[in-house]
């Protein structure tokens, strides 16, 4: 099996940011899939309304793990925008 590094940019319509013990954090992470702001710096903060989504996935071919990136991200997208969506 070969690893395949995979991204995907996502736009949100919220302003939103990430607290962790109540400092800004500007990543998470969900099983195997890492989400970060597009471009994110502590002097500015966050100036765009983009996520990347990254992982690494082995799998046999870039197919399988392009399908196997986008179930993870078919199971969280969707909740992180019920969350913010609710919280508008």
């Amino acid at each position: 099996m070969a690893s395949y590094r995979i991204e995907q940019r996502i736009e949100t319509l919220a302003q939103n940011a990430v607290m962790k013990d109540g400092r800004i954090e500007a990543r998470f992470s969900v099983d195997q899939v890492s989400y970060s702001h597009w471009d994110f710096d502590f002097n500015r903060g966050w100036s765009s309304d983009f996520w990347l989504a990254e992982a690494s996935i082995e799998a046999e071919n870039y197919r399988a793990a392009f399908r196997r990136f986008r179930e993870d991200l078919s199971r969280v997208v969707p909740r992180i925008s019920l969350l913010f969506r609710e919280s508008l």
